[in-house]
């Protein structure tokens, strides 16, 4: 029953906001050696300019509780994935998973890895600091952020696009998007990735690889 739900909440919110799947389908059937990353986000034409998909303003505190908005990654490329501490199953898995993109780039000041808790009840910044430190992160280059519950849901569901539930009955008891996003040094999304897939990881070093070169 738990999966037959699972899916249905996935099926919901993606119904929701069909209009930014199709783009991904076009160019999926589309694709050319032309362009640099998977695809250029999800798009609209309106009187013939493509207006792309822009990652909403948000605001939301870093580890050392300093605020972190939009501006503060402004001419970055970033990742953005979604996790918490205390989560027992894919959250630890993605995050093994972008230590490869850390170590790859955290030496490059334009690129920056933003994980955001779903969970900031729990997730205070002395624990999101003692995480960082258990995986051997530099937080100079990935930042690990929170900011009130429903805020924090509300810019995922209904801004970005990507599932989260409270659910008691759930591993951790939250159900969430194992999505990783890149966005570029405009913070327009360019692509995503499923987090749990090392594969897909290596693709997205390599979309970052491409960004850096081609931006």
């Amino acid at each position: 029953m738990y999966i037959t739900n699972k899916i249905q909440r996935v099926l919901m919110n993606s119904f929701k906001k069909i209009y930014l799947l199709l783009p991904i389908a076009s160019f999926l059937l589309s694709c050319s050696e032309k362009e640099p990353v998977g695809f250029t986000g999800p798009f609209e034409v309106v009187n013939g300019d493509t207006i792309r998909f822009t990652i909403p303003k948000y605001e939301l505190y870093n580890q050392d509780s300093v605020l972190t908005t939009n501006k503060d990654l402004k001419g970055k490329i970033h990742v953005m994935a979604f996790f918490f501490t205390s989560c027992p199953g894919t959250c630890p898995v993605i995050t093994g998973n972008l230590l490869a993109v850390h170590q790859k780039f955290k030496d490059n000041e334009n690129v920056h890895i933003v994980s955001v808790s779903i969970d900031p009840n729990n997730d205070t910044f002395a624990r999101l600091k003692e995480y960082a430190k258990g995986y051997g992160i530099d937080t100079k280059s990935w930042s690990f952020l929170r900011g009130e519950e429903a805020y924090t849901h509300d810019f995922m569901e209904q801004r970005l696009y990507q599932s989260v539930v409270k659910d008691k009955n759930v591993p951790g008891g939250f159900d969430h998007s194992s999505n990783v996003l890149l966005v570029d040094k405009e913070g327009r999304l360019r692509s995503f990735y499923e987090g749990t897939d090392k594969t897909q990881i290596d693709v997205l070093i390599k979309d970052v690889s491409s960004l850096l070169e081609n931006e």
